[in-house]
């Protein structure tokens, strides 16, 4: 989901507003991870279990710079990972190659959303080192990528470079599995086959 912008930043402040929002600022999307209660037959939440797998700090999550191109789909593997769409996080109005642009605030550098190499826009999808424009595959108990991963770095599991799955996206808003096309080991990389709307 996106983070809007004003609870991103104050949060658990004092004075927060849980009602108050900044539409149309730039921001973040995250993954999250609820468990639901055993106890009523698994129909409501245990709010309490609340874990982010992917952007629990503004420079961490996935970076939303433009109104569209946000986060997608979430997709479990044959092999019980967990696979994440997201768009390059760019305009889709014009050429976008970063600096300013209109239908964004332009506030995703100063804010440190993207660092200065990021301020690319589309192109962040060529980035490994960042999640806009990719599939990822994580491990859906920590949010760390998987060792059988293409990029993966065994020094930093957390890191964008070890979660890409795929890469070089437009906007892979929508996703879906083939269903008995994957294997049931998590460590042998085949989470099945992905079929991706990039829009």
């Amino acid at each position: 989901y996106v983070v809007d912008y004003y609870h991103l930043q104050f949060a658990g402040s004092p004075g927060y507003d849980p009602g108050a929002d900044w539409y149309f600022r730039d921001t973040i999307a995250r993954v999250t991870r609820y468990t639901c209660n055993a106890g009523d037959g698994y129909r409501s939440v245990d709010y309490g279990s609340r874990t982010v797998l992917i952007g629990d700090t503004i420079s961490t999550g996935f970076p939303m710079c433009h109104q569209s191109h946000g986060i997608g789909s979430l997709v479990f593997g044959e092999d019980g990972t967990l696979l994440i769409t997201c768009g390059d996080g760019a305009s889709y109005e014009t050429v976008d190659t970063g600096g300013p642009t209109s239908g964004s605030s332009n506030t995703c550098l100063s804010d440190g959303i993207i660092r200065a190499a990021e301020d690319v826009g589309a192109f962040r999808s060529q980035l490994l080192d960042g999640l806009n424009g990719k599939v990822l595959r994580i491990d859906p108990a920590t949010g760390e990528g998987l060792p059988s991963n293409p990029f993966y770095d065994p020094m930093n599991p957390s890191s964008p470079q070890s979660r890409v799955w795929a890469m070089g996206l437009r906007n892979p808003f929508r996703a879906t599995l083939r269903p008995g096309s994957g294997g049931s080991d998590p460590a042998m990389g085949d989470p099945g086959s992905l079929y991706i709307g990039d829009v």
